[in-house]
C-alpha cells in the first residue's frame, strides 16, 4: 500500500509501524520530517567582555526568581544600568553574597537598596 505523503519524489511505502519508508532507496520519512532550524534561532552570543558575563549570572538568577513570582523578567540593559555604580572586582564579590544569602533576590534587592 502506497502512502500519500510523496515528498521530494520518494514513493513511500506504510510499513507495519507508525512510519513509512521510501520503495526506491529505503529512506525513513520520519527522517525527512524532522524540524528544521531557522536561522533566527541560531544567534551568536552577545557576549563581549567579562562584564557581560557577570551581569549575564545576575540575570540568569533574577529572571529565574522573577518568573516564578509571575514578574516579567529584566533585561539586561535594566539591570546593567543598576548595577553601573559597581567595578567589576565589585560585581564579582556582590555576586558571591548573594549566591551565599539564602534567598539570592532578596538579598540582590535589599544591598542595592540606596540609604536616606
Amino acid at each position: 500500500m502506497n502512502c500519500k505523503n510523496k515528498l521530494f519524489g520518494h514513493n513511500f511505502i506504510r510499513t507495519g509501524f507508525d512510519y513509512c519508508v521510501c520503495s526506491q532507496c529505503g529512506i525513513d520519512q520520519r527522517f525527512l520530517n524532522k524540524p528544521k532550524l531557522k536561522t533566527e534561532e541560531i544567534k551568536e552570543s552577545k557576549i563581549r567582555n567579562e562584564r557581560q558575563l557577570v551581569l549575564k549570572d545576575f540575570l540568569d538568577k533574577l529572571n529565574r526568581d522573577r518568573e516564578r513570582s509571575g514578574f516579567k523578567p529584566y533585561t539586561p540593559a535594566y539591570l546593567g544600568m543598576k548595577l553601573a555604580h559597581l567595578t567589576l572586582e565589585d560585581m564579582y564579590f556582590f555576586l558571591s553574597e548573594c549566591r551565599h544569602a539564602k534567598n539570592f533576590s532578596k538579598y540582590f534587592h535589599w544591598a542595592l537598596k540606596v540609604e536616606k
